[in-house]
């Protein structure tokens, strides 16, 4: 990612007015001295979608977003902090000029993203002179075009075969080992190809850059698939198999999501090319975010087994947070969309996708599978199973057309059905209201918490030669946040491994993770005084450290008191008032001068 210095993104953001900004994408009307108009980021009939001209900031009373032109950008673009910072510079007029820090990154990037595209070319090559590899290809039903429009490849039994050539292309392999293309022998006299007697699948982004690899093996090795594990221009969790295909279609009414590389390409020949699959992890929130950048609808079609049902479930819920509509293709049992439209064929496929089900629908289909499966005798227990999914929809229209078709279905009184679900959903309302109150107290104490948080990591890049004296002994654990937490880690080790920052790339990620946070987008980060000075540092660090303590302690009492000797035993409680007595000795014995 490119880097920016704090003079040129304050620059940019006086050179743009948010509400022009805006505008091109939502229509505003002046309402006294702000603008209003529905929310680019839910579906909305009333307004409630906020623009301060005077503040250079956003709000939607709606869903909770907001924050200054470079959030809007983020967030409505799918981009991060740097690309939503040059979508402006463009804007604007302004020529960006990256820090030496980032032009250097840049330049390695680059390094990088050549030696993956050799390799690339050499598995290639080696798959058009392999018979085994071609008859997989034969085998699989996967046409020229398709092994060249997914670049795929070969890697032979040999264990050097790509190190020898990337050696002979002058590569380091200490680059290569980098990239996860080898691997260190561990008696460390050497280096060994990673990748062998594999079908490969290179990695594209939707740059059309190769990233990373794939690959399955031919025979009966373990694992059956091996994937490049993160490296400095790969995260697993943030990309998408596929997606260099997607991002060449004008139709972005939908996408299909599914789980493996031969699925992707199965679907794709027979011309379902918005397709894209996750890389060998459970799927994430961004690649949720990255799916909605280039398909309206979501589709989920995992394979019809049980870990499939299971990442079904999972994707669910990871999409109905992007905002995005959800639909779930299901197949035969036992199949998965590879095996299927080899089988079926295309029409079939597109059959199965018209009727795709709704999240609702989908749950209340298993509730009726296993009922049927494990040959439960109690209906009153399926029509409570079904009345739990129907009261969650939010659609009264669509709870309404549910009671309807599952009481006809399934034999029920569409009376009984609907006062299951009414029942159901007073239980919903008691407990959300009681979240409300306790999120609303807590909440309040949390956000403050998080705040002070970044702001103390905001103060050590400010001031770097103050955070020497602190990071040494200054304990991750007072960053609640995951997020802050890591960047506290890997600012550490920059000071450990350089004695010093590159403050253009830690502010620029900073910001960036700021914008993400719940709860702050309402708050203008320039308008926030964090800690100055030695002994100001020193006082928020402690403080921390006392809210940890306090929180750890709160969820261990918790556990004590909601402990069930009959169903729990003893094992367990013994260790949690063990750590409780601990945390309660450190409170009691915290003192001011900690740090001197």
């Amino acid at each position: 990612m490119a880097v920016y210095g704090e003079d040129i993104v304050e620059e940019i953001k006086r050179a743009v007015d948010i509400r022009e900004v805006i505008e091109q994408y939502v229509p505003l009307k002046k309402r006294g001295r702000n603008y209003v108009g529905n929310c680019p980021f839910h579906m909305e009939k009333t307004p409630s979608f906020t623009v301060s001209s005077d503040k250079q900031f956003f709000h939607c009373f709606g869903c909770g977003e907001g924050g200054d032109v470079i959030a809007f950008i983020m967030k409505k673009e799918n981009l991060n902090f740097a690309e939503a910072l040059e979508v402006l510079a463009n804007k604007a007029g302004i020529s960006l000029e990256k820090t030496e820090a980032s032009k250097e990154l840049n330049s390695r990037k680059k390094h990088f993203l050549a030696i993956n595209k050799e390799a690339a070319k050499y598995f290639f090559k080696s798959a058009t002179k392999s018979p085994v590899a071609m008859e997989f290809f034969q085998r699989r039903g996967l046409s020229i075009e398709s092994i060249r429009r997914y670049g795929l490849g070969y890697a032979d039994e040999k264990w050097d075969s790509l190190l020898l050539h990337m050696k002979n292309k002058g590569y380091d392999l200490k680059d290569l080992n980098e990239l996860d293309l080898i691997s260190e022998k561990k008696d460390s006299t050497g280096y060994y190809d990673r990748f062998r007697h594999r079908i490969i699948f290179p990695i594209i982004n939707h740059r059309g850059e190769i990233i990373g690899f794939g690959g399955r093996v031919l025979g009966d090795g373990v694992p059956k698939y091996l994937n490049t594990s993160d490296t400095p221009v790969f995260r697993k969790g943030n990309e998408l198999y596929g997606l260099h295909i997607v991002t060449k279609l004008s139709d972005r009414s939908n996408i299909i999501l599914v789980e493996g590389y031969m699925d992707v390409i199965a679907l794709s020949q027979q011309g379902f090319e918005n397709t894209a699959a996750s890389l060998g992890t459970a799927f994430t929130p961004e690649q949720a975010k990255l799916a909605s950048r280039y398909g309206q609808t979501i589709y989920l079609c995992y394979d019809s087994d049980q870990a499939g049902i299971n990442a079904t479930k999972r994707a669910i819920e990871i999409c109905n947070d992007s905002g995005n509509p959800v639909r779930i293709i299901r197949l035969d049992e036992g199949m998965d969309p590879d095996d299927y439209i080899r089988k079926y064929g295309k029409t079939s496929f597109k059959e199965r996708m018209n009727e795709a089900l709704r999240p609702a629908d989908y749950y209340i289909h298993l509730a009726i599978y296993d009922y049927k499966r494990l040959s439960k005798n109690d209906p009153t227990q399926l029509l409570q199973e079904i009345a739990k999914q129907i009261a969650l929809v939010i659609s009264p229209v669509e709870r309404e057309v549910l009671i309807n078709r599952y009481s006809e279905l399934l034999h029920f009184s569409s009376v009984a059905l609907k006062s299951e679900v009414e029942v159901n959903m007073k239980k919903i309302a008691i407990a959300k209201e009681g979240n409300r109150k306790v999120e609303t107290n807590l909440g309040i104490i949390g956000q403050q918490n998080l705040i002070r948080q970044w702001l103390l990591l905001r103060q050590f890049i400010r001031e770097p030669g103050l955070a020497k004296l602190f990071v040494e002994k200054t304990d991750s654990q007072i960053f609640t946040n995951i997020e802050f937490s890591s960047f506290f880690k890997e600012l550490s080790y920059d000071f450990k491994a350089k004695g010093d920052l590159d403050t253009d790339r830690y502010i620029n990620k900073l910001m960036e993770m700021y914008w993400q946070q719940e709860g702050f987008k309402e708050i203008d980060p320039d308008s926030l005084k964090g800690p100055n000075g030695e002994d100001e540092i020193s006082d928020w660090i402690l403080r921390l450290e006392n809210e940890s303590l306090v929180e750890q302690r709160d969820k261990l009492l918790n556990v004590v008191q909601n402990y069930d000797r009959q169903k729990q035993g003893d094992y367990d409680i013994s260790q949690v008032l063990l750590q409780l007595e601990k945390i309660n000795r450190r409170l009691s014995n915290r003192k001011s001068d900690d740090y001197e």
